[in-house]
């Protein structure tokens, strides 16, 4: 895959998912994620915050490298947390 050196912005515009509205920005540079915004009505905002953070750590601008880190993400969560890891795969989806 080549890899070029723009920048861009890529914005998921206004989406609903069952725990909440979401617009997503993400500022793309040499096919890197840099930095993500969200902006949400969505009340678990500890994982908003993590979600940001991973996707804003220099990840691949791929779906599979989305895909890659929020199913690791998924394996930091307590078993029993079921609606949080629902609410990761439903967001990873988008």
């Amino acid at each position: 895959m080549e890899i070029w050196n723009k920048s861009f912005t890529h914005k998921i515009e206004t989406t609903r998912l069952n725990w909440g509205t979401f617009d997503i920005n993400m500022i793309v540079k040499s096919n890197q994620i840099l930095n993500t915004t969200i902006y949400t009505d969505a009340l678990d905002i500890v994982l908003i915050t993590t979600i940001q953070e991973i996707l804003s750590n220099k990840i691949e601008y791929s779906r599979d490298a989305v895909e890659l880190v929020m199913e690791q993400l998924v394996l930091t969560i307590e078993p029993d947390q079921v609606d949080t890891i629902a609410n990761i795969r439903e967001l990873k989806d988008l």
